[in-house]
């Protein structure tokens, strides 16, 4: 993907299965993990800033901010993501790139992220 200035992209839309009981940053088998690799050259001028952000269908997440998206500064989508953060360029045009996982926990029920 290749994004301009203050420009973002939505790329995928996924369900992942719950598990009663099982606690948000302990849970010994979550449902689900994201895993994140970034790479990227240093073809780039100044300091650019990259921002990830995971958003669900819970009202005040994603279906709130869907009809505005375009309009919206990045700040003020990542106060509405569940989770975010911003990978450091230098790791990502580094030789290894950047990369995290991030479990996923669902007590509830299935969610669309």
């Amino acid at each position: 993907i290749s994004l301009g200035p203050n420009a973002s992209s939505i790329i995928t839309k996924f369900c992942f299965d719950f598990l009663p009981g099982c606690p948000q940053h302990a849970c010994p088998t979550p449902p689900g993990q994201w895993e994140f690799n970034l790479t990227g050259n240093a073809g780039f001028s100044g300091k650019p800033r990259l921002f990830l952000g995971l958003f669900d269908d819970e009202y005040f997440s994603f279906p709130e901010v869907v009809n505005v998206w375009d309009q919206m500064p990045c700040a003020e989508k990542l106060k509405h993501a569940k989770w975010s953060a911003e990978p450091s360029m230098g790791q990502i045009t580094g030789s290894h790139g950047w990369g995290m996982r991030v479990p996923l926990t669902q007590q509830v029920r299935p969610r669309w992220w």
